[in-house]
């Protein structure tokens, strides 16, 4: 079962190193989100779409991205003025059935550049590419792509993204679409050539959770709305429970527990363990982590807590134990 928790965890493996100089990016909220991890496609040439915020939570404009599919590049596209961009695969660019992983390269100026996370997903299309013209809007080929269905966002301006198709998976462009947060409208917005719609929300929201809607005009239809949470305050700094501080451990194999925000990421650092090792908190709290082989000797660790948002918290105070006598 794919999980809040391990989503968190995934992108945190697939948010490939970057390169920065000058401007800031906010790795939590540039991203591709279409296709959604673990997402089954029927079609072989399958639409991107993604978007890249600086360290604001303001969209990068007028940047182009260059989108790799199975780390081989397929196009370059320039952002809109809310960061988005998007790419739909042509035919010559079609995909086999199974595995795929999508991925974008943004360029910043010359020497500053990052890689958006990532996302893995499926094909099983029977080599369906429909040429006609595109028609209405099909609300169970259509969809708000994000914050998509349960997300968690560490920003109180979150980017919205949609995208629509016809019944043969056609884009649908020049669609006029009314945009809702918890049924009020905030935006009146149309789908590009690619069937996109997007919009940067321009006045911040609380924590707390939210309902988000889509209208579309010309076809008078509603998409499935999708409910998320905004979460912008770190989590605290873990408290372990076991070793005590100070504590002498005869074996060298070691159950580290503490405590933390409930479903947080934990990266637990052993002595002079640079990035740390990962373990996840239930959701009350409650997280462990084994240790088998330590040395014989004084041991320092400390811990670091990731929300579901991406928010990460202060690093705990350091525990001091001993293995052996």
């Amino acid at each position: 079962m794919i999980t809040k928790k391990y989503i968190v965890g995934l992108l945190a493996i697939l948010g490939i190193g970057s390169f920065t100089f000058g401007i800031t990016v906010d790795h939590m909220n540039s991203l591709v989100v279409v296709p959604n991890l673990a997402d089954t496609i029927i079609v072989d040439g399958p639409l991107v779409i993604g978007f890249a915020n600086d360290g604001t939570g303001k969209g990068l404009k007028n940047k182009p991205v260059s989108v790799y599919i199975d780390r081989r590049k397929v196009a370059t596209v320039p952002t809109n003025k809310y960061g988005v961009w998007s790419y739909m695969l042509n035919s010559s660019q079609a995909l086999d059935n199974g595995a795929h992983l999508a991925q974008a390269y943004v360029s910043l100026a010359a020497n500053n550049n990052i890689w958006t996370q990532a996302t893995m997903f499926y094909i099983d299309a029977a080599c369906t590419r429909v040429q006609v013209r595109s028609g209405n809007v099909n609300a169970a080929n259509s969809a708000i792509n994000f914050p998509f269905d349960g997300a968690y966002i560490n920003t109180s301006t979150p980017t919205i993204v949609g995208s629509l198709e016809d019944s043969n998976n056609n884009p649908v462009s020049g669609e006029t679409v009314y945009i809702s947060i918890n049924d009020v409208n905030i935006a009146t917005v149309t789908s590009d050539s690619n069937g996109v719609f997007s919009y940067q929300v321009s006045n911040a929201l609380n924590d707390g959770n939210y309902t988000i809607g889509a209208h579309c005009v010309q076809s008078n239809v509603d998409l499935t709305t999708n409910g998320f949470t905004i979460l912008t305050t770190p989590p605290p700094a873990p408290v372990f429970t076991y070793p005590l501080l100070g504590a002498i451990n005869l074996s060298s194999d070691l159950i580290l527990t503490g405590t933390s925000e409930a479903e947080a990421t934990i990266t637990v650092f052993m002595d002079d363990d640079t990035y740390g090792e990962i373990c996840y908190a239930d959701e009350y709290g409650n997280w462990s982590i084994e240790y088998d082989g330590l040395g014989l000797g004084l041991h320092a660790v400390s811990a670091q807590a990731t929300d579901l948002a991406g928010n990460t918290g202060p690093t705990s105070t350091t525990l001091s134990f001993t293995v052996g006598l």
